[in-house]
């Protein structure tokens, strides 16, 4: 169902108004209709269809929607909902549930939220990165992707807070920007940095590209992968340090779980520490599982993509420590009896402020 028939639905329907952060109160009992005679699956499906905001400003409308709302069955039909940036206090997530991606800024602490105008041509993401300037309480989002999945070129594009609006910036050869799915571009000392993958004929899996903010293109800086047996890897900026990580996998065996970080002067990864053997058999990650990873100041998060088990790095004292088991995760798990023997965590660094504004 789209979106705007979900509208249609709803707009029969008695609510409390939230648009523009007016509120207009309605008893709960007003809130019977034709929609309340509705079985709750098929209600969710209906909700669902509805962008991020709009989900946000239905939980005002009466406690039963409150209720629907925040239920698990709806919060797994809503998956087509992701997190796909964080940066100074925000985060950013994408949908499909409309015709096009809609992109929604929102600052948890302070409960604001903002949906982004659509993009100027982009309706397939390929590359979206994120940064905020403390300084300027402002951010940009850049997003690199294509009109159709079909075309030879990619478009990127980038959105400034300042002026709420998206600017075109360059067009880009698609066999430079290869994906298998959507890439989270990393900041770190003014520049864009994402891994992409090198035509089939290489040997070696991987390439890094740069995004440079004053020449607006994307270029590569052609550099060796550490390993030709690197699978999972990842990017990530900590302290204005560059760093990769990742799994060496040999014979269907991982080896290993490394940390590299890369030397600007020489454009080489230099190794820094690696997981410790009886942490890797703890977590015991089949070579074909992602183990997800991502770090913020001295902290690097290591643990199993939608995993039980996650490992804390602190890259100043160069120390391991276990996270504690997510009991949320666990209660979820023990009411529903058909949930997979899993926690559900999909991580993202995530600093709270409430002065960082949407």
């Amino acid at each position: 169902m789209e979106a705007n028939s979900a509208y249609e639905c709803l707009n029969r329907t008695p609510k409390r108004h939230a648009w523009m952060g007016q509120m207009t109160d309605v008893d709960d009992e007003a809130c019977y209709s034709d929609w309340d005679k509705l079985p709750q699956e098929l209600a969710e499906r209906v909700l669902a269809c509805l962008p991020v905001a709009s989900v946000f400003q239905c939980r005002s409308v009466c406690k039963k929607w409150m209720s629907i709302l925040t239920s698990s069955s709806f919060l797994d039909l809503w998956a087509k909902v992701l997190l796909m940036a964080s940066s100074g206090g925000l985060l950013c997530f994408r949908s499909r549930n409309t015709e096009f991606t809609t992109l929604t800024v929102c600052n948890p602490v302070t409960k604001t939220f903002r949906v982004l105008p659509d993009m100027l041509q982009i309706r397939y993401i390929d590359i979206l990165g994120m940064v905020a300037d403390r300084n300027s309480n402002s951010y940009k989002i850049l997003v690199t992707g294509t009109t159709e999945s079909s075309v030879g070129y990619s478009i990127t594009e980038l959105y400034d807070s300042s002026t709420e609006s998206w600017v075109h910036h360059c067009h880009s050869e698609r066999d430079c920007l290869q994906f298998w799915y959507e890439v989270h571009a990393i900041w770190c000392e003014g520049f864009f940095y994402c891994l992409t993958m090198m035509p089939i004929s290489s040997t070696q899996g991987y390439r890094l590209l740069a995004y440079d903010m004053q020449q607006k293109d994307w270029f590569d800086l052609s550099v060796k992968i550490p390993s030709n047996n690197l699978r999972c890897p990842s990017l990530l900026a900590c302290q204005g340090r560059l760093l990769l990580t990742g799994k060496i996998v040999v014979e269907n065996t991982i080896k290993s779980v490394c940390i590299w970080e890369l030397d600007r002067i020489s454009l080489k990864w230099k190794e820094i520490d690696s997981m410790p053997a009886f942490i890797l058999n703890k977590i015991h990650v089949p070579h074909f599982l992602v183990i997800q990873c991502f770090g913020n100041s001295d902290l690097i998060c290591f643990s199993r993509y939608r995993g039980s088990q996650s490992v804390m790095y602190d890259l100043s004292r160069k120390t391991w420590h276990w996270i504690p088991d997510n009991n949320v995760c666990k209660e979820r798990k023990a009411q529903d009896t058909t949930a997979l023997d899993r926690n559900n965590l999909v991580g993202m660094s995530f600093e709270p402020s409430l002065a960082s504004k949407v």
